[in-house]
């Protein structure tokens, strides 16, 4: 009887402590816009070598991406956000290849 007693307590005990800081959804989503953020960031690092070698059109539309990018990001559309990242990483890759840059590794 007194381990049925022991069982229900602990029970209890755990289910009424709540979530741990890890389970935190606010600190889980802000980690997670965190994280496709500085993925785009890392892919808008790539555009530098050929800054000077862009045409305004491509400039401008690189940009753009990048701030789409970052507001599917900011409104909790990871897979989107990082989907227009990948995308953006390979039209760079085109316009190196079109320009004849080498990347920078």
């Amino acid at each position: 009887m007194s381990k049925q007693l022991l069982v229900k307590g602990a029970l209890i005990l755990l289910l009424s402590t709540g979530p741990s800081a890890a389970c935190d959804p606010e600190e889980m989503i802000n980690e997670l816009r965190a994280q496709c953020v500085q993925g785009i960031a890392s892919v808008a690092v790539l555009i530098e070598p050929l800054h000077q070698q862009l045409t305004a059109s491509e400039r401008s539309a690189l940009e753009s991406k990048i701030k789409e990018a970052t507001s599917l990001c900011n409104t909790d559309k990871y897979a989107d956000g990082y989907m227009v990242s990948a995308r953006l990483a390979r039209f760079i890759g085109h316009l190196e290849a079109q320009k004849g840059i080498a990347p920078v590794l």
